[in-house]
């Protein structure tokens, strides 16, 4: 039998967090775990969002105390904890899919090891992604690498890409996966085929940001467009902004450019200018 890990979170005023972290654990291709939070006085709206979790996946366990500090409250989990094996975790803290599987074979492998760490990335975190990206998927592993590839590598960072998987039936999810567990930035959801809109719908669910932008999972952009767009956007007080397209051939040659607005001008007041439409 595989063994327990429990992970023990305590948190004071992170609750915009928190569910993020569980979602990162809830996502892990080890499914062997408990999840021991233990709240040291919040003062946030903590408790709905608690709530809502407990709900969610019955391996989660709560406990609430008066403020005492970090070191009290993680105490208090790891008392509480029934695993072979503990992970102190921050609740801002995200995790890879493969990290507790990975974890858990080396200690299973090598009895003479008590402790394994990874390596960590650090990341800025504002309350919200400017700029949500949406990309459905479906059968199309033959151009995702380039797509999410180019979407991570842009000049404008403050991003999250909302990758949406409807029903794939090709290894799609594989690189999905790779990426999501690459860049804290992908969120990765999978659902039954329902076609493209659904999928767009569906990410429009999942969003955070303050502007959405969507890309086809057969598309590539360049490395500044969300960073122009967005400042397009910022500087006109536009509700909706878009570009022109280049269409290349499977090997990436250019073949033409398709010019989405040629007769427009940059900027459109819709309550002066609706008639051009």
């Amino acid at each position: 039998m595989s063994p327990i890990i429990s992970i023990v979170i305590p948190v004071y005023n992170k609750s915009e967090y928190l569910v993020q972290t569980i979602e990162s654990i809830l996502k892990s291709d080890y499914s062997h775990f408990e999840i021991v939070v233990v709240d040291d006085g919040s003062k946030d709206d903590l408790e709905p969002v608690i709530s809502e979790l407990l709900k969610k996946d019955k391996r989660i366990i709560f406990h609430r105390q008066e403020n005492a500090g970090v070191c009290v409250a993680r105490n208090r989990g790891i008392a509480m904890a029934r695993g072979k094996f503990i992970l102190p975790l921050d609740a801002d803290d995200l995790i890879g899919k493969q990290y507790l599987s990975k974890a858990v074979k080396i200690l299973e492998d090598r009895p003479e090891v008590s402790l394994v760490y990874p390596k960590a990335r650090f990341k800025q975190v504002n309350q919200m992604a400017k700029v949500s990206v949406i990309v459905p998927v479906y059968n199309t592993a033959l151009y995702l690498d380039k797509c999410l590839s180019s979407l991570l590598n842009q000049s404008f960072t403050d991003i999250e890409v909302i990758v949406v998987n409807d029903g794939s039936t090709d290894n799609s999810q594989e690189i999905i996966d790779h990426y999501g567990n690459l860049d804290g930035r992908i969120r990765v959801y999978k659902k039954e085929n329902g076609g493209l809109s659904d999928s767009r719908n569906y990410g429009l669910g999942q969003i955070q940001g303050d502007y959405i932008a969507f890309v086809d999972s057969d598309d590539w952009i360049d490395v500044d467009m969300i960073e122009k767009m967005h400042n397009l956007a910022t500087h006109s007080l536009a509700d909706i902004v878009i570009c022109d397209l280049e269409r290349v051939n499977e090997k990436g040659e250019h073949l033409d450019v398709l010019s989405q607005s040629p007769q427009l001008p940059e900027v459109i007041d819709l309550e002066k200018d609706f008639s051009i439409f």
